[in-house]
């Protein structure tokens, strides 16, 4: 491929992320692995074949079996049951349909999912060698699950959720597109002869049982569907509980507790599970299914018992299948509207209720999320983010990134066509609040008000275009600009939460439970839960005799299900009871040392504080026990040194941070760009990214002023420079090494023209700004929980470092959450015994695989536990990068007065980049500050007199400390 080729590829595809149509027709089979930038999106596909005068084929079918497959790349598994093709990650099957008529056809096939993971089965669709839009890329299959029909209890009486486990039966599966926008399945272009279709799993294990190519048949009418099934309405009313569940196509979907007065099964005090959680019901492609026997064959009419009050004023949409199939037009995007209270939801058509024609026996009624209501608000605000994003690129290559508030500018000069794009801007931010309006309705909403909020700031910044350089803040950077307000859009648009109480089959006739509840009653359950707190002991702090009492800094999920394994597994083992509390705010660790009424244990610490209690002397050291050494060699060294107080360890870490390189695979593939290894690669493809305004994200970039050590502290670590002097009684920011770090750390700003402020590296990712950058474990979990629409287009790796001879130093701060034990606790023993169990490999992994199967993958479990990790159920790719990049976790030293050293690291950076100070003079400055604090804290805890003479040494560790202490070399 010519030069001139590829770089005419890489603009089609930029302007592609801009929203714009390629003008140039790329029919080259050597960009096949690179075209899923440069391809348009489904919509604009479509609507390109409509312009072209192509037709829907509503009439052919080819089913192909897995023997009518003769090319594929899996395992032919023939059976008298039922044949099939297995297909590992990685494979493919290839089908010849020869077709008479050129059209668009829809795509379907019936699988048995052989995953064992949570997440879907991932695969992408080529049509006779190529991808035919973006969206074939990245298509994900659903798996089946049901839920523990077994509902335990608590030691209070409460509900737990119960666990979900996958069902391995044949599932269909129509090609759509992974967020919901659309209702009708994805089509492709089949030229008439002979076609080749390849489908590639990305990601999972399924067994393929049937392939089919057909037409798009349209759904009857509801008055045609009346007709067609002739039958009379039984009498009677059939209920079944909302909960009652049989099968869900997401292990996320649950259970969950509501105590209002009219939901069933009610309870006074006790937390029962007696709703649909609507919370976790709420994503697009999410549905449920209801088996329900059928007494007599009929028209029934439905109804659910609901509560819709997710977002104010916004409305829901739900589909209803019979037995899998939706059974006629009106029985899709079914409008619940928003209500405070439970209400019934009926489906109508014309004012009527809807009746559906079932047969007795067993019948399964399913309700599928729908989101294709927000498809022009969604598509618009992607489409406009794009293009904001480019004039914002466009306006700081005119004034650089660093603006001059006392310089004017005639920026239309430079950019002519800013007043009409400006124009554009409020036409299209009017057209999709209209869009979204026709929907919704005029009510206030977070939506409605953030559009509303943006129309008017462009109006604003259109009736100044010269100012606009200036008003950026206002326009495209930080929290509270129009790209961030629309950005944020996104998020909220893409949940639709409903609430499910109970679930009716019934006659028109029949009458419904009411809704309504006297005040007397609201008055006396109110007057009982109010009495009745004072002796429930699930609100009673105080442990009982024996009892060893643990705090956790974590959410209600979390603390529920540890509560649960002790109960069941630790307590039965030791004889020891626990009492785990929900601590909401970690600072009731300080009021509680102040009193003297700290727990024996508190888990999920912030990693930084342990020091802080520790140099008061409020921790128990942990060295004391007999087998730390044993339990700490379940941990990475590294994670250990922030917390060493002289010769004594405060803490176990629980969770591990994560910092890794996040990529687009799609964009520098394009761009023939290779994954960095060290940050001189990183120098060097940054001319090319800029080149195509696109760029490099590091945490340094965040839109926060105070730059903690989880951003500062890694360039120096991997140059090997130094914080302290050996002493610890002063820092060490002259050292040859740590100087060299932070010369990078500003030059890739102020020399390399990095971004110095970003609101969101997650959405400025996923639009493809910034294809590549470092991000954490947090940004992980969104991408593959919150971003469907890139799901197979980006890649982890390990981060870029400072190359020392061979080998490559990618130290980073991994500190997340830590474990301590008090030193006033009168059970250290038993907490310590609690702990060793608690950090167990096979304990982690238990509690890791129930909080997937619970609550879903959103709760990914970070564990500390290197062996645990590399048990649990991660993607196995990933889990090796991250299980290597664990290797260079290297936690910052800590002495006392350390915070105001992490401060004017903060500062000099600050200065730098900003202030345009030289470092030199920035670093001289930071030390002088830096130095007077740590003295005063070394004279307060006694390290030096007040005459700033030494009275005893400071220890400062490192991971060879940590090393040194397991193998008995002290």
């Amino acid at each position: 491929m010519t030069k001139l080729f590829l770089t005419l590829c890489v603009l089609a595809g930029t302007l592609t992320l801009w929203g714009l149509r390629p003008a140039v027709a790329l029919e080259a089979q050597e960009i096949f692995e690179v075209q899923s930038l440069i391809l348009p999106s489904y919509q604009d596909t479509w609507q390109h074949w409509v312009s072209e005068g192509y037709d829907m084929i509503d009439t052919a079918s080819h089913v192909f079996f897995p023997l009518d497959i003769t090319e594929h790349t899996g395992t032919l598994i023939t059976s008298e049951e039922q044949d099939r093709i297995h297909l590992d990650s990685g494979q493919s099957v290839f089908i010849d349909v020869s077709v008479e008529t050129t059209g668009l056809y829809a795509l379907q096939t019936t699988y048995i999912s052989r995953t064992t993971s949570i997440k879907p089965i991932r695969a992408r669709l080529s049509v006779n060698g190529r991808f035919p839009y973006d969206d074939a890329t990245r298509y994900e299959l659903p798996t089946l699950w049901q839920q523990d029909s077994q509902i335990n209890q608590d030691r209070f009486g409460n509900d737990i959720v119960p666990r979900s486990t996958q069902v391995y039966q044949p599932l269909s599966f129509e090609f759509v597109d992974n967020v919901g926008l659309y209702q009708d399945p994805m089509l492709v272009l089949l030229e008439a002869g002979m076609n080749t279709l390849e489908l590639n799993l990305i990601d999972g294990a399924l067994d393929l049982l049937t392939f089919t190519v057909h037409g798009l048949p349209k759904l009857p009418s509801y008055d045609d569907y009346r007709q067609t099934h002739a039958g009379s309405m039984p009498e009677g009313l059939i209920h079944l509980q909302g909960e009652d569940i049989t099968l869900k196509n997401d292990p996320s979907i649950r259970s969950g507790n509501h105590r209002g007065l009219t939901v069933t099964p009610f309870a006074l005090m006790e937390s029962r599970l007696n709703v649909l959680d609507g919370s976790t019901f709420s994503a697009g492609r999410q549905a449920v299914f209801y088996d329900i026997e059928v007494p007599q064959t009929g028209y029934y009419q439905l109804s659910f018992k609901v509560l819709q009050n997710g977002m104010i004023n916004t409305h829901v949409y739900r589909d209803i299948s019979i037995n899998g199939t939706v059974p006629f037009a009106q029985a899709r995007h079914v409008e619940i509207p928003f209500s405070r209270q439970f209400q019934y939801f009926t489906p109508e058509h014309a004012g009527e209720p809807l009746l559906f024609y079932l047969e007795a026996g067993t019948q399964t009624i399913g309700l599928h999320v729908d989101m294709t209501s927000i498809r022009p608000v969604y598509l618009g605000i992607l489409d406009l983010m794009r293009r904001m994003n480019q004039t914002t690129l466009d306006i700081q290559k005119v004034t650089g990134n660093q603006l001059d508030a006392n310089r004017d500018w005639d920026l239309l000069d430079y950019m002519p066509d800013l007043v009409a794009e400006l124009d554009r801007y409020i036409a299209d931010l009017e057209a999709v609040y209209n869009a979204w309006v026709s929907y919704h309705g005029t009510g206030s909403s977070p939506i409605t008000t953030a559009l509303r909020q943006s129309v008017d700031r462009m109006r604003r910044i259109a009736s100044e275009p010269d100012e606009l350089p200036r008003n950026m803040n206002l326009f495209s950077v930080g929290s509270g600009s129009i790209l961030a307000l629309i950005g944020n859009v996104i998020p909220m648009m893409i949940q639709s939460p409903l609430t499910i109480d109970a679930f009716y089959l019934h006659h028109p006739d029949a009458e419904l439970p009411s809704l309504n509840v006297s005040l007397w009653r609201r008055a006396w359950v109110s007057v009982q839960r109010f009495f009745l707190s004072f002796f429930s002991d699930q609100y009673i702090d105080t442990p009982q005799e024996g009892e060893l009492e643990v705090w956790v800094n974590r959410g209600r999920a979390y603390v529920d299900l540890m509560q649960q394994m002790a109960d069941s597994l630790y307590t039965p083992e030791t004889g020891q009871r626990v009492r785990i509390s929900l601590m909401p705010d970690e600072n009731k660790l300080i009021l509680a040392n102040a009193a003297g009424a700290q727990p024996d244990l508190a888990m999920g610490v912030a990693a930084w504080r342990p020091f802080e209690f520790a140099v008061r002397n409020s921790l128990y050291d942990l060295r004391s026990f007999d087998t730390f050494d044993e339990v700490s060699q379940r941990f990475a060294p590294g994670s250990f040194v922030g917390l060493i107080y002289q010769e004594g360890v405060y803490a176990l870490p629980e969770t591990q941070n994560f910092q890794l390189l996040f990529y687009r695979k799609d964009v520098l593939e394009t761009l023939e760009l290779e994954v960095p290894d060290t940050w001189e690669d990183v120098i060097l493809m940054l001319p090319e990214l800029q080149r195509f305004g696109m760029n490099f994200y590091i945490p340094l970039a965040n839109n926060a002023a105070f730059k903690s050590f989880d951003t500062t502290y890694p360039f120096i670590a991997q140059y090997r420079g130094n914080l302290f002097s050996e002493d610890g009684m002063s820092v060490a920011y002259d050292d040859p090494q740590t100087l060299a770090a932070l010369q990078l750390m500003t030059r890739l700003f102020t020399t390399f023209a990095m971004p110095v402020e970003i609101g969101s590296f997650y959405q400025n990712f996923r639009y493809g700004n910034l294809p590549i950058g470092i991000g954490d474990f947090s940004m992980y979990v969104q991408l593959l929980n919150a971003a469907p629409e890139i799901a197979g287009l980006w890649d982890i790796a390990l981060l870029p470092g400072v190359a020392h001879g061979d080998e490559v130093d990618r130290s980073f701060v991994g500190a997340a959450t830590v474990n301590v034990i008090f030193d006033d606790s009168r059970h250290k023993q038993e907490a310590w015994d609690f702990l060793s169990w608690w950090t167990d490999t096979d304990t982690q992994i238990l509690y890791a695989e129930n909080l997937l199967t619970t609550y879903g993958s959103a709760f990914l479990w970070n564990t500390a536990n290197l062996d645990a990790f590399l048990g649990m159920s991660w993607d196995r790719n990933h889990q090796q990068v991250i299980y290597e990049q664990w290797s260079y976790v290297n936690d910052p030293v800590k002495v006392p007065g350390s915070y105001m050293v992490e401060r004017e690291l903060s500062n000099i950076w600050n200065r730098v980049v900003f202030d345009g100070v030289t470092l030199r003079t920035a670093v001289e400055d930071g030390a002088v500050i830096a130095n007077r604090e740590i003295r005063r804290k070394m004279m307060e805890f006694g390290y030096l007199s007040q005459q700033g003479l030494p009275l005893r040494p400071y220890l400062i560790p490192d991971r060879d400390t940590v090393v040194r202490w397991r193998v008995g070399d002290e």
